[in-house]
């Protein structure tokens, strides 16, 4: 079985998202818009001078949902 840590409160991913990805990176937070419920978000990145990446995380339940693929 895997050691998987609880979902973060509200709170816990706020300062997550301030602090790592928000304060290193650039992120945005991905809003459902029916619910206005966080359900992940999407992080940039400059990986050469002018080549950027970008990666998005979602909770699960909301895979296959065509958010982002």
């Amino acid at each position: 079985m895997l050691n998987c840590e609880p979902p973060y409160d509200f709170e816990k991913t706020k300062e997550f998202l301030e602090s790592f990805y928000i304060g290193w990176h650039g992120a945005v937070v991905a809003v459902e818009k029916r619910s206005q419920k966080m359900i992940g978000y999407i992080i940039f990145n400059e990986f050469d001078p002018g080549v950027y990446e970008m990666g998005w995380f979602f909770n699960r339940s909301y895979w296959r949902q065509g958010y982002a693929y």
